[in-house]
């Protein structure tokens, strides 16, 4: 899966009005969060958000849409949990669930050992699991009379 930083104006704002940034979607625009606090509700592109602060091991904040996530969740946490285990973008660059297809990325550096990141796990057509998601009718039985 690709692995990028958000871009500034674009899916970062920085907020001239008190100060803070505001996350938005990189495919439609909506916001994902702003000055901190996630949004109540995401759009259909938006599959995750992953946070991680200095001293703390991460967890996954929020799941959105239709796909393998407690899958794709156990298996991140097999990659990174490990000893040796891989950092938090090589694990995500290593993975590749039907559902999602890029993760970008903030880090707030806000004191000299401060430091946190969030990932936003995101498909660029969200189509594509709406029409994964649907079953197929089950087959009526015949009456055999």
């Amino acid at each position: 899966m690709k692995v990028r930083e958000l871009k500034w104006d674009k899916e970062i704002i920085f907020l001239e009005e008190g100060g803070g940034e505001e996350i938005r979607c990189p495919v439609c625009g909506a916001m994902w969060m702003r000055v901190n606090e996630h949004a109540e509700s995401f759009c259909p592109h938006f599959r995750f958000v992953y946070c991680i602060s200095s001293g703390d091991s991460g967890d996954f904040m929020y799941f959105s849409g239709r796909w393998a996530k407690r899958k794709f969740e156990r298996q991140f946490y097999e990659l990174t949990g490990a000893e040796d285990g891989l950092d938090i973008e090589r694990a995500f660059r290593k993975l590749n669930p039907p559902g999602v297809d890029e993760v970008v990325y903030y880090t707030w550096a806000d004191f000299p050992m401060a430091e946190a990141s969030a990932y936003w796990g995101f498909e660029k057509d969200s189509q594509k699991t709406q029409h994964r998601a649907k079953v197929a009718p089950k087959r009526r039985k015949r009456n055999r009379s």
